[in-house]
């Protein structure tokens, strides 16, 4: 990962990152848009988003299958079309479409790009994986150009590796790379449950960086949840102030887990 440069000030800047249910309701989606835009008034927003539903359903019309292996869709070349037509494509802009539609005329807009733009997002393959793919380096400066200039950067999960090849990126991954890049304020995930929950099913409100670990060696969380709380841990580590992980169907200011140092 690469620093922030000192050409920008982002010091107040939110990061969020949002898929699943979230982005498929129309309703919640637009709910969550006019929150985005209020907010983007005070603050610099910068949203990352996956997509992998529409992913599924679009392998499934073409007839190919999808494969998992460890949580993650094994991208062969034809899942790998399918995966930037639909993310850094249809979902990408329809999203920017809708932020630019619900803002007044004071906005200077909403852009849709990928992580092969400017090189934004360069990594690796996993092994066994065909061309799902870690951000090893994030070059900052086409976000930091479009910030600056008080627009809202709309980042599909889609990067390239050294040789141009175009990788299938976590989206967690994605936002917390870039977040990190940056030194953001804030990163946001936007999941389909309340947050973290606890043994007991409550929610965990705040966690400390080194109880962690434990949450996770103790099995008190498990799943999908696992990845988003070591995804936390590296953005804290590399100058993030605070990761929430939240319920999206709900908005912004709905109580989450909130993860600091």
């Amino acid at each position: 990962m690469v620093g922030r440069s000192n050409r920008t000030d982002l010091s107040n800047l939110l990061v969020l990152k949002y898929g699943g249910q979230v982005l498929s309701q129309r309703a919640v989606r637009q709910r969550l848009l006019r929150e985005l835009l209020t907010v983007q008034r005070r603050v610099p927003v910068l949203m990352v988003h996956g997509g992998g539903n529409e992913v599924t359903q679009l392998l499934t019309r073409l007839g190919l299958r999808t494969r998992f292996i460890r949580g993650l869709r094994y991208t062969d070349a034809p899942t790998l079309e399918a995966v930037e037509m639909v993310l850094s494509g249809k979902v990408n802009k329809a999203v920017v479409s809708e932020l630019n539609a619900l803002a007044g005329r004071s906005f200077p807009g909403a852009v849709g790009i990928s992580g092969k733009d400017g090189k934004t997002l360069v990594g690796r393959r996993r092994g066994g994986l065909g061309a799902v793919g870690d951000p090893t380096q994030v070059t900052p400066r086409l976000l930091e150009t479009l910030l600056a200039a008080g627009y809202l950067p709309v980042l599909s999960s889609v990067g390239m590796d050294e040789g141009g090849g175009g990788l299938n990126i976590n989206a967690d991954s994605a936002a917390t790379a870039v977040a990190a890049a940056l030194k953001a304020d804030r990163l946001v995930f936007m999941t389909d449950v309340p947050g973290v929950l606890n043994g007991s099913g409550k929610l965990i409100a705040r966690i400390r960086l080194a109880e962690v670990p434990v949450l996770i060696r103790r099995r008190v969380v498990s799943g999908g949840m696992i990845p988003k709380l070591e995804a936390a841990v590296q953005a804290i580590r590399h100058g993030v102030r605070s990761v929430e992980i939240t319920d999206g169907r709900h908005g912004l200011a709905h109580p989450g887990t909130t993860i600091c140092r």
